[in-house]
């Protein structure tokens, strides 16, 4: 077994502590985007040989799609190595919920200090534990698994040293009625401002759309003020809300929305010439608002939001036609 340590300027310890713990600033607004929040987790009893400081937390589903399962990785680690020697450490994992780099760094005497590993492949990694260590940083994300989000017979995290079990994580399970929503716009322009003219919202499943949830669609005032529902179905349209420079037109799911049906929305522009200067950035937004009370079942489809793009990422300019996004 092989042992490289690095000697790490106080700027390069920081630097290093950072790319251990500092991976994502979660937005709660939707569900795709509160995969792998970073947490620190309740103290462990001090009986407890190894115990996480930071985590990043996989949510997902279990097989029969009644409840929500969320289990943790631990970013940091505190650990009391052997004073006298150095020891054997395997770090096993769930590899279809987290991605975790071939970088591991422990700390020793107020010093961070870079790890050489044994092994490393898919769910597992060796390495040699040096003595007097006091913490264990590895890098990790959790994946999102959609849409094979309901994870059969997952694996807990454990960390072993010498053979003996430190640490193991436990999942957490709560009751869970799991939907999700797919959206899809078509787009148009008028007066040079991008907008959509077709909105539809598919129903994934495996339990209905509840009701409440909404679709927001997010324009400049500008090209707002001059749009007008052509068509509703499933949805009903609240009264615009003015923001700043923005405005949205909010419709709300009136009843369930099984799995497999849609809920569709068709807007037209008015024929008043529309004020300001067209500019790429004023291009409208599709999003679900999700209250929450009813988050903790949103699987995260990663379809939540959609722009008028294309599949390069390039803002739509072409007035003459309508795109997909």
């Amino acid at each position: 077994m092989s042992l490289k340590i690095a000697r790490l300027t106080r700027r390069h310890a920081l630097q290093g502590a950072t790319l251990a713990v500092g991976y994502l600033i979660a937005d709660l607004t939707s569900p795709d985007r509160g995969i792998g929040l970073l947490v620190t987790p309740n103290p462990a009893p001090a009986n407890v040989a190894a115990q996480a400081t930071t985590v990043t937390t996989a949510r997902f589903f279990d097989e029969a799609w009644s409840r929500g399962v969320e289990l943790d990785f631990p970013v940091a680690l505190a650990v009391q190595s052997p004073a006298d020697r150095d020891a054997t450490a395997v770090l096993t994992w769930d590899a279809r919920l987290f991605e975790v780099d071939d970088n591991v760094f422990y700390s020793r005497s107020g010093q961070l200090e870079s790890i050489s590993l044994d092994q490393f492949e898919s769910g597992r990694l060796a390495f040699t534990l040096p003595r007097d260590a006091h913490a264990l940083y590895f890098q990790s994300r959790s994946t999102n698994t959609y849409p094979s989000d309901n994870v059969v017979d997952p694996i807990v995290t454990v960390l072993e040293v010498d053979g003996d079990e430190l640490y193991r994580s436990a999942p957490r399970v709560t009751p869970a009625s799991p939907w999700g929503i797919e959206l899809r716009a078509e787009w148009a322009q008028h007066n040079g401002f991008t907008y959509p003219v077709s909105i539809t919202a598919l129903s994934i499943g495996p339990s209905p759309v509840p009701a409440g949830v909404a679709i927001v669609v997010r324009t400049y005032q500008s090209v707002g003020s001059e749009l007008r529902v052509a068509e509703e179905e499933g949805v009903r349209a609240d009264a615009p809300a003015p923001k700043n420079q923005v405005v949205d037109l909010s419709f709300e799911i009136i009843q369930a929305l099984a799995a497999g049906e849609v809920a569709n929305i068709l807007l037209a522009a008015g024929e008043v010439d529309v004020n300001g200067v067209p500019a790429v950035k004023q291009v409208g937004q599709v999003f679900v608002s999700i209250p929450d009370s009813l988050r903790p079942s949103a699987r995260a489809t990663k379809k939540y939001d959609v722009a008028a793009v294309t599949a390069s990422g390039t803002a739509l300019t072409d007035a003459s036609t309508q795109r997909k996004a």
